[in-house]
């Protein structure tokens, strides 16, 4: 005959419950404490301030000792998670002694209890959908759940992510020949920004670029404007004694450099204006979107593309150009038309050239087409109408009667002229084109 461990059975409105004796109700059973050597008739068997139940289930710590580390503390009072708070005083709470931050939100059980207010069983104390600790970054009220009338989760703060943050440390490597930092106004915590070896860095690769193509994802908000910052490597600025620097001041030192996005949908990069910081050896440029971005030596990319230092082509490069591609081209050229940076003459110079090339083109044999935009504004934006796109043209006498019109800060009627965003004319370009081989040239100031 087996003999049970002894039980209670209790009869109720819905029936019979068996429950095991608990002789001292401190929630571990008689025969538990049998095996763990504990007095049934005594909740706290070695008198430190926590139940026999408590110890073996929720501290963790020794029941049959008093002092189960030995630091001259009961374990009542002791902080096995060193996050402030006792042990009594978190069974007391409800967090787990075990853990300084139960809820996981960034924010240590006592300091949501004795600093913020919040609650240390709830990411999101104020249930905006933004945990207490990002809220706290932010400079946010996590008991708040809006900022001058602004839902938190919507409500965009400029933050910094540097260099050396944990955000940036599989993009500025050891080896890498720049360090790349943010500054990007968003919704949410920037700081869960991933940032990485993009998955273009082999479509990318060239001769002029410098280090890899880093990818910036981020799904915690809305990206409202984003600035990098490249701080190039000592070992990188200087060209002293290139012939293409003695040529141009543009292309000396780090303003030979250029920040580049790649565009996914036409598998293109293309160059964001980039403005520097010389005394400090950093190229930086704001956008508004985050993305695949890269450095590119402008200098290295016109050795590849054939042009020499005093600005003629190499004849073979020029029939490269236009050889081994049967299925045309799609040129289009950004003409930027401010009259306080670019004079009259210049203007017409632009306009010869672009004609040259088409004449060119089509005297080769060649399938080619012309988009022209014209620009007037600093910068691209999306948020702006900044480019005005004059038309695509696929004869040299269409072109040359297109850009008759064009005029040094020329106001188009909106009636005969589109206005559109520099991704917009991306678009077209692409939609116009396909199959063929685009390039967008930006002539810019």
């Amino acid at each position: 005959m087996i003999e049970s461990e002894p039980f209670i059975v209790a009869a109720s409105e819905d029936g019979y419950a068996c429950t095991w004796l608990d002789s001292d109700n401190d929630g571990l059973p008689d025969y538990a404490e049998k095996i763990y050597g504990t007095d049934p008739e005594n909740a706290d068997t070695d008198g430190d301030g926590l139940s026999d139940y408590n110890e073996i289930y929720k501290t963790g710590t020794n029941p049959l000792k008093y002092d189960t580390d030995e630091d001259g503390v009961n374990d009542a009072d002791s902080d096995n998670d060193k996050d402030g708070l006792t042990n009594s005083e978190e069974l007391a709470l409800g967090t787990d002694p075990n853990s300084a931050d139960t809820d996981g939100d960034s924010l240590s059980d006592y300091d949501e209890i004795n600093k913020h207010n919040t609650d240390p069983l709830k990411t999101d104390s104020d249930g905006d959908t933004l945990n207490d600790g990002d809220e706290i970054i932010l400079g946010l009220d996590p008991n708040d759940p809006e900022t001058f009338g602004v839902p938190d989760a919507e409500y965009k703060v400029k933050q910094t992510i540097s260099a050396d943050s944990e955000v940036m440390e599989r993009v500025n490597t050891e080896d890498s020949p720049y360090e790349l930092s943010l500054e990007i106004t968003a919704s949410g915590n920037a700081q869960n920004l991933i940032a990485g070896s993009s998955a273009y860095s082999t479509i990318t690769e060239s001769d002029a670029r410098l280090g890899g193509a880093v990818s910036l994802d981020y799904y915690g908000g809305d990206v409202d404007k984003v600035k990098l910052s490249y701080e190039i490597g000592e070992n990188y600025v200087s060209n002293e004694g290139s012939e293409y620097a003695k040529n141009c001041v543009d292309l000396q030192g780090i303003k030979r450099y250029n920040i580049f996005r790649y565009f996914d949908d036409i598998n293109m990069l293309l160059p964001v204006a980039t403005e520097f910081d010389e005394e400090n050896n950093t190229l930086f440029a704001e956008t508004d979107e985050l993305g695949t971005y890269c450095v590119l030596d402008m200098e290295v990319l016109l050795q590849t593309f054939g042009v020499n230092p005093d600005g003629s082509q190499t004849e073979q490069v020029e029939m490269q150009m236009y050889a081994g591609v049967n299925d045309g081209y799609n040129i289009c050229f950004i003409i930027d038309t401010r009259k306080d940076v670019i004079t009259e003459e210049q203007l017409e110079n632009i306009k010869n050239e672009i004609i040259a090339f088409m004449s060119n083109a089509v005297t080769n044999g060649k399938l080619i087409g012309v988009t022209i935009c014209v620009q007037n504004y600093t910068d691209f934006s999306n948020n702006k109408s900044s480019a005005e796109l004059l038309g695509h043209y696929s004869t040299v006498e269409e072109l040359t009667a297109a850009l008759k019109e064009v005029k040094l800060d020329n106001k188009y009627d909106d009636n005969d002229f589109v206005r559109c965003c520099i991704t917009d004319g991306i678009g077209l370009l692409s939609y116009q084109s396909r199959g063929t081989n685009n390039y967008v040239f930006d002539i810019f100031s």
